[in-house]
């Protein structure tokens, strides 16, 4: 079939570059173009005003969100498009700039000479885009090439190679075979990348099934704790290992044993099923799923790597983050085969009790021979010390809870921060602060040499795992971290950390008072329950003839609390944009306040005032990008910019919608059932104000969470200004 095409009857010519951005940009980017190519993109009388319809229809296609679905715009016919170009815009309407910028150009050809030193001159006077100085590369005409001889042309193809010299692996960037990858398989597991599912097949690595056996958790801790190795394949971020765990005990430190009780025993179990799950299936974190993990009993609790800081003496040491990662063996005990230079031969500040950093309590030790039935018939935290006082905690803290585990990767609500199963952070419900204590910290060589060696060696013609040749080197050489000499004081850059346990999800029922699974609770509790924040309020704005009108009401509440009835629900973001707030006070204030500064810094770099559009975007990306983050966010962001009047509504999910109508909050139902009935086209000033304000009087009579006062904004071509106010425990 493709020997039947032919290039050679009747060349076409590309387009130029104002064509070009004619055929792919929507209306709303027309500034982008001359004025003259604006009137065809905008006008109601252009030719090709078809093109570039004001709504469009989207076929959903069985997606969920719009921004998945196929937008149906129609198609640009190019022979229209250059004949009307061409004809309405000739080029004496055009500046001399302009007039170059639309010429076609040559092809060029870019190669790298030595011989070549020049001077690349700045785009602009903008400090990131400087001039490039001692530039090596030859710039030429593909006309002036040899390859424009047709027998000659076949040498000039794209050849993937390796640059002489290039070094393979990378130091610190690791590969394929620097894991036990046994092989690659597609099949459909819903992985979650992007904060949802996905409903199509995905490529999974899959790992060597044949691992050494580990017998417990107690036969290889003194291997593994003390050491450093490296997580988060194919990152291999180095770790501190600070406790090994199984089903049946777990290992922190140079403690002895402690083992679990029967609950805590199913607890593990379930989160360790959870942590294996989410390699597979992702965390909704753009580096996360994609692996099949081996079953594993055994479980490292590890520190990450969280800088290297350098010393008032020059010196460097490697500081680990007061945070632990819960890891499974077979997932963690890779090593780069070219670790990175810059963090080898590094030594580590600890604390004096590394495995036990901030102000944790020692949770009791058990002899591994002691009575297990007595123990199992302890309740869940036997070992936690109530606090005689209780105030707030340090949430910039992260300990470890008492009883070993960490807290549950899925319960969003009972962490601070991410809620990856690569960190986890735990956040206590009630604390005791304790007094800080200096202590003596301890410079320790983290650097496993045995891991590293075994590592080198390792080749991929062999049939040994990684995994196997780690354990062995283990095992046969010990990892324990050689502690020096103490030398200095550990630094509280954390300040005091909490005692109590944290909120833990053990896969039942959780006391919110004491966070101890079951149905024990402290008589002496008389903390308060979680407050429901049940928002409401009525915001409104529709576009009428020559502006916009915006109505909202002033209360501000908190479920069936009123916390005040005075509250600013219309904030200017410039003179002629506004951003209404509906949800979170707070949430929609700052980021109100963030648009401001947004504006600001577009009019003082661009040198004109920034689009409504471009405000309703900025905003949309940064909900967007803070999704799961648990905001309340539902603004309408309003203004009278060049292309007129635009409304457009945001929430905290990163849903952008425009349109010339919008109500938003409790009362929106009760506002919207009268401007349906009521509104109607070419409402001037004064009857959009009246309209205004009857919707939110109405919604206010019949929404307990709205009320307070009456506020109407008008924005018009001259700007915007506040009409009306009105008390509306007044108003009969």
């Amino acid at each position: 079939m493709l020997k039947d095409i032919s290039f050679e009857e009747n060349p076409g010519e590309p387009l130029k570059p104002f064509e070009q951005l004619m055929a792919c940009l929507p209306p709303s980017s027309a500034e982008l173009l001359p004025k003259p190519y604006q009137y065809l993109m905008k006008s109601n009388k252009s030719p090709i005003i078809d093109f570039y319809p004001d709504s469009f229809t989207i076929d959903m296609n069985g997606k969920r969100w719009p921004w998945e679905a196929v937008v149906l715009l129609p198609f640009i016919d190019s022979k229209r498009l250059i004949d009307s170009s061409r004809n309405m815009v000739p080029d004496s309407l055009l500046t001399e700039d302009e007039r170059r910028r639309n010429q076609l150009g040559d092809a060029l050809v870019y190669t790298r000479d030595e011989a070549v030193t020049t001077t690349v001159p700045a785009l602009n006077d903008r400090p990131n885009f400087g001039a490039i100085e001692d530039c090596h590369v030859l710039e030429r005409k593909y006309n002036d090439t040899s390859w424009k001889d047709e027998h000659l042309a076949a040498n000039a193809v794209l050849r993937p190679e390796l640059l002489a010299g290039a070094i393979v692996p990378y130091p610190g960037f690791p590969t394929l075979r620097d894991a036990p990858v046994h092989g690659l398989t597609r099949r459909k597991l819903g992985i979650n990348v992007f904060g949802m599912r996905s409903r199509y097949r995905t490529a999974v690595l899959q790992l060597d099934r044949e691992i050494p056996m580990i017998t417990s958790a107690e036969s290889i801790a003194g291997k593994f704790i003390g050491t450093t190795l490296y997580f988060r394949y194919p990152f291999l971020q180095e770790g501190f290992v600070t406790a090994v765990s199984d089903t049946s005990v777990t290992v922190r430190g140079k403690e002895p044993a402690r083992i679990w009780s029967v609950k805590e025993s199913q607890t593990w179990k379930l989160k360790n099923d959870t942590i294996k799950r989410q390699y597979e299936t992702g965390e909704g974190l753009t580096g996360s799923g994609g692996w099949n993990v081996p079953e594993s009993e055994v479980t490292l609790s590890i520190r990450p790597l969280k800088e290297i800081q350098t010393l008032s003496d020059g010196s460097k040491v490697k500081i680990y983050a007061r945070l632990e990662v819960e890891v499974p063996i077979v997932a963690s005990i890779w090593s780069p085969s070219k670790p990175d230079p810059r963090f080898t031969n590094i030594p580590a500040r600890l604390e004096k009790n590394p495995y036990r950093f901030g102000s944790q309590l020692p949770s009791p030790s058990v002899n591994i021979k002691s009575n297990r039935r007595s123990l199992r018939k302890s309740r869940v935290g036997t070992d936690i010390q109530r606090p005689a006082s209780k105030i707030l905690p340090d949430f910039t803290s992260s300990s470890t809870p008492k009883t070993g585990i960490l807290p549950s990767p899925s319960m969003k609500n009972g962490m601070l921060g991410s809620t990856s199963t690569f960190s986890t952070f735990a956040r206590p419900i009630m604390a005791q602060l304790q007094p800080k204590n200096k202590s003596r910290t301890a410079l320790a060589s983290t650097s496993c040499s045995s891991l590293r060696q075994i590592s080198q060696r390792r080749t991929p013609s062999r049939g040994i795992t990684v995994i196997v040749a780690l354990a062995a080197a283990c095992f046969a050489n010990g990892a324990n971290a050689s502690i020096l000499p103490d030398t200095d004081t550990v630094k509280k850059t954390h300040g005091q950390h909490s005692s109590l346990p944290s909120l833990q999800m053990r896969g039942g029922e959780t006391n919110w008072k004491t966070g101890v699974f079951g149905d024990e609770e402290d008589e002496d509790f008389t903390g308060a329950p979680p407050l429901e924040f049940a928002h409401g309020t009525t915001t409104l704005s529709f576009v009428f003839d020559g502006g916009i009108l915006a109505a909202v009401d002033s209360r501000a509440s908190i479920g069936t609390f009123v916390g005040s009835k005075t509250t600013q629900k219309v904030l200017p973001i410039n003179n002629h944009m506004l951003g209404t707030m509906a949800g979170g006070a707070a949430d929609c204030s700052f980021w109100i306040r963030k648009l401001q500064a947004e504006s600001r810094h577009f009019e003082l770099a661009e040198g004109r005032p920034i689009t409504v559009a471009r405000v309703s975007r900025l905003l949309a990306d940064y909900l967007y990008g803070n999704r799961n983050s648990d905001l309340s966010v539902g603004t309408m962001i309003m203004g009278y910019d060049e292309l007129g009047p635009s409304i457009y509504y945001v929430d905290n999910k990163g849903t952008r919608i425009g349109g010339d109508l919008f109500s938003v909050g409790s009362g929106s139902t009760f506002a919207l059932g009268l401007l349906d009935t009521e509104m109607r086209k070419n409402l001037n000033e004064d009857e959009a104000i009246a309209l205004g304000i009857k919707a939110i009087r109405h919604a206010t009579f019949r929404d307990a969470y709205s009320g307070g006062y009456i506020a109407v904004y008008v924005i018009t071509k001259d700007g915007w200004k506040k009409v009306f106010s009105e008390d509306l425990g007044l108003s009969a």
